[in-house]
Order: C-alpha cells, then structure tokens, then sequence
C-alpha cells in the first residue's frame, strides 16, 4: 500500500478521483482490507461472499463518489456505503428465506426468450395468486 495515499486528506483523494477516475484504485488500497474486516464483523457470509460484497460496494463508491459532501469524513461516508450494503443484502435474503422461494425480478421476465413464455406464465399466475 502506497504511504502517501494513507496521509492525504479526504478532499484531495476525492478530488483526485473526480479528475482522473483512474485515480480510484488508491481509494480501494486504501480502504480493502479495512471493509474486508468489518465485514467479516458484522456478517457472516464466506469468502466468495465477501469478494462480492467488496466489489459492489466499491463499485456504489465509484459510481457515488462525485456526490461526496466535503464537510464529511471520508472513512465515514465509505463505511455508511458499506454498512448499508451488507444490512440491504442481509434484509434481501432473509425476505427470500422467509418466502421460501427467490423473489423474480421483472426485468429478467423481460429478457425471456419466446420458448420460455412457460416462465412468465408461472410467474404471472403466482402474481395474480398473490394479488387475489
């Protein structure tokens, strides 16, 4: 891990990153091992998990990073990004334990080739069953 990245200061990591995205891979050297710990404290989820919830919350970093507010820490605003992240997963699987089943996205129905119209038509009955 490169020194100098860990003695900047929020505003001029983040400045850099607006004006070279590429700039970004300090962000993620820097904070990687720090998320990868504390989300090995507050979930339990394994090591491929963890690769995945690392690489989305990384990635609502980048895609967010124009919206960071100054008057903010940096490291907070990094770990409430993180902490929302992994509290959202756990609330969808535990909707999906609770149901039973996965929940369908529509927008996977909306992919479906013609052969699978069956798909959608299971779909939509279980819709309308859940609607009546």
């Amino acid at each position: 891990m490169n020194t100098q990245v860990e003695k900047i200061d929020d505003v001029a990591l983040v400045q850099s990153i607006v004006s070279d995205k590429n700039n970004f891979s300090d962000l993620v050297h820097l904070y990687e091992l720090k998320l990868r710990r504390y989300i090995r404290r507050i979930s339990s989820i394994n090591k491929q998990d963890e690769d995945d919830f690392l690489q989305d919350i990384f990635i609502k970093i980048y895609i967010n990073i124009n919206d960071f507010d100054h008057s903010l820490s940096l490291n907070a605003w990094v770990y409430r990004i993180a902490h929302n992240y992994v509290i959202d997963s756990h609330r969808k699987n535990k909707t999906k334990e609770k149901h039973g089943k996965w929940d369908f996205d529509d927008e996977v129905f909306l992919s479906i080739s013609a052969t699978d119209n069956f798909l959608a038509d299971i779909y939509n009955a279980e819709t309308r069953a859940k609607i009546e």
